[in-house]
């Protein structure tokens, strides 16, 4: 990684080493009791070390920052990199990248490694339990369950990059869609990951693996996005995989309910 001094003349490298922390730790560790929600190993860049973050949000890259959204460039490429290494090198379930702007919630990685499907179904429940307040799984304290959190208000859990309308859109998708969790398959999954984006036109920048995973990053300026329309994207085709169950089912509902209700007048609880 690079340091730069950036100025209207010149860009010039500067001499300043970044530091990358690498703590490990199992679960006999007192930090290891963390590892379902922040794995077994941690990779920190220092802060303020280089750009990671385009200046201009909407992609249109503006002459007057050509210098500085270059030198992002190059660091977000060492980052994918540096992705591909760690997964060559240790074969982890997951790997996620994410900044102290909100929660380690999976939703808010900028990047993420899935090793299989199973990868992928262990986030979903686990933004499920989040979601439902379940955090003993996960860490110890007894935080709001996120879907009784205001989401403008709750900046961290839905992170403060994100404006506060779409972490309010945010919040509502997962509370309408969090329901189909359970029709998420591995088919579902795989079939999730080979859906066609327009990268260019901000769709997410999904990478298959050979072993049958895939690197699904927010955008290929990733720093300035997020993966969690994977997760609602699964959500979706489980849906429409199983549109005429879940429709049946509810016909289903409706005339029990129906039902109760003309047993409820028989039983003459209707006579006054």
């Amino acid at each position: 990684m690079n340091h730069w001094n950036l100025s209207d003349e010149k860009q010039s490298l500067e001499n300043d080493p970044v530091l990358l922390e690498i703590n490990t730790y199992d679960r006999g560790h007192y930090y290891g009791h963390l590892f379902r929600s922040e794995g077994h190993a941690n990779f920190y860049f220092e802060a303020n070390s280089g750009y990671f973050v385009r200046y201009d949000r909407d992609f249109n890259l503006d002459p007057e920052y050509e210098d500085y959204n270059l030198c992002v460039e190059e660091n977000l490429n060492i980052i994918r990199e540096l992705l591909a290494c760690i997964v060559d090198a240790l074969d982890p379930l997951s790997v996620k990248v994410f900044t102290g702007s909100g929660s380690y919630a999976p939703f808010n990685s900028h990047a993420t490694y899935f090793a299989n499907p199973k990868a992928f179904i262990t986030d979903l429940q686990m933004i499920y339990d989040y979601w439902i307040g379940n955090f003993s799984p996960y860490y110890q304290g007894e935080p709001k369950p996120y879907q009784d959190s205001d989401p403008v208000a709750a900046w961290y859990q839905f992170n403060g990059m994100r404006s506060a309308e779409q972490r309010k859109e945010l919040w509502e998708d997962f509370n309408a869609w969090l329901i189909m969790r359970e029709e998420v398959t591995s088919e579902v999954v795989y079939d999730t990951w080979d859906v066609k984006q327009s990268v260019e036109d901000g769709g997410l920048d999904i990478r298959r693996t050979k072993q049958g995973g895939a690197f699904v990053f927010g955008s290929e300026h990733f720093f300035n996005s997020f993966v969690s329309d994977v997760y609602l994207h699964a959500l979706n085709i489980a849906y429409l995989v199983n549109k005429d169950k879940i429709e049946l089912k509810i016909q289903e509902l409706e005339a029990q309910n129906w039902q109760d209700e003309l047993d409820r007048l028989d039983d003459g609880k209707f006579e006054s």
